[in-house]
C-alpha cells in the first residue's frame, strides 16, 4: 500500500517505526475492522485479533500486509491466548499505544431459556476479555505518551432492550469497569473510556435482519435521524477518543446511536411536534 493512498475518504498518513500502535480485538470485520482501517489512516499501526484467525489474517492484508498490520488468532477469553497476542506485541513493536476492546457477541433467547454455560460464555467474552486485555496491556500503555483504551459498549447497556439479558449486562458492567480504572490509571497517563454504538448495520447485524430476528424498517422509525449507522461513523468516535484531542477525557462513554437513547417518544412515528407558539414570549 503507498503511503497516501486514500482509505475510507482520508489520506492515510506516513507509516513507520516510529508510528503509534493499535491493537484492535473482534478486528476481523464489522466495526472492529473499521476502526483498524481509521488508524491506518490517521497513521497507526494495528494488530488485529480474532477468534477467527483467518479473518484476522485477511483484515491484516486487506489492511496492508506487514509493514502496516499484524492479523493473530485470539480468544479474549483465554488468558495464554491474550498474553501471547500481548508478547507478540512487545516483541515485535515493543509498544502499545491503544487498545480497543471491542470482541464479543450476543446470544438472543429469553433469560429463562439462557443456559448457565451461555450466560458464563458471554460475560467472560465481553467483560472477561475486556479485563483481560486491559490488564495486560496496562505496562504497555503507561509507557507510551498517549495511552488509551477505549472499550465498546452499546446503547443496550441504559436500555432493557428484551432477549439479550447477558449481552445487556456485559455491556452495563464493561461501562463500570471502564470507569474504575479510568480513575485508577489517570495517575499513571492511561485514558479510559467507553463508545456505546446504538443500530449500526455490520455484517453481523444484516444476518439478524435476514433471519427476522429483528425487524430493520422498525428500528430506523426509531431513529430520530431516520437510518442505521455505519460503522465507520462509530469507529471515528474511536478514533477521535484515542487521539491527542481528546487528551482530558477519561472515564466518559460517548454514544453514537442518531439520538435513539434521547428520544422521548414512545416507539414509531406517533411522536407530534407541538403548534408553533403565536405572539409575543
Amino acid at each position: 500500500m503507498e503511503a497516501n493512498e486514500a482509505i475510507g475518504g482520508k489520506m492515510e498518513q506516513e507509516i513507520g517505526s516510529e508510528s503509534p500502535v493499535a491493537l484492535i480485538t473482534g478486528g476481523a470485520r464489522g466495526i472492529g475492522f473499521a476502526t483498524a482501517e481509521a488508524f491506518v489512516a490517521c497513521g497507526y499501526r494495528v494488530v488485529v485479533v480474532d477468534v477467527d484467525g483467518a479473518g484476522a489474517l485477511a483484515a491484516a492484508d486487506r489492511l496492508g500486509g506487514d509493514a502496516i498490520a499484524l492479523g493473530m488468532t485470539c480468544d479474549v477469553s483465554d488468558d495464554d491466548d491474550v498474553d501471547t497476542v500481548l508478547e507478540t506485541i512487545r516483541t515485535r513493536f515493543g509498544q502499545l499505544d491503544t487498545l480497543l476492546n471491542n470482541a464479543g457477541g450476543t446470544d438472543l433467547a429469553r433469560t429463562q431459556d439462557v443456559t448457565t454455560t451461555s450466560w458464563a460464555r458471554l460475560i467472560d467474552v465481553h467483560l472477561g476479555g475486556t479485563f483481560r486485555m486491559s490488564r495486560g496491556a496496562f505496562d504497555l500503555l503507561r509507557r507510551s505518551d498517549r495511552g488509551s483504551i477505549v472499550n465498546i459498549s452499546s446503547i443496550n447497556a441504559q436500555r432493557g432492550i428484551p432477549g439479550r439479558s447477558s449481552y445487556n449486562s456485559a455491556k452495563a458492567a464493561i461501562e463500570s469497569f471502564s470507569r474504575s480504572i479510568a480513575v485508577e490509571w489517570a495517575p499513571v497517563g492511561i485514558r479510559v473510556n467507553c463508545v456505546a454504538p446504538g443500530f449500526t448495520l455490520t455484517e453481523g447485524g444484516r444476518a439478524i435482519y435476514e433471519s427476522g430476528a429483528a425487524d430493520m424498517n422498525r428500528r430506523i422509525e426509531l431513529i430520530p435521524m431516520g437510518r442505521m449507522g455505519r460503522p465507520e461513523e462509530i469507529a471515528e468516535a474511536v478514533v477521535w477518543l484515542a487521539s491527542p484531542k481528546a487528551s482530558y477525557v477519561t472515564g466518559q462513554t460517548i454514544v453514537v446511536d442518531g439520538g435513539y437513547l434521547v428520544d422521548g417518544r414512545t416507539g414509531g412515528d406517533d411522536w407530534v411536534l407541538p403548534a408553533p407558539l403565536v405572539g409575543g414570549a
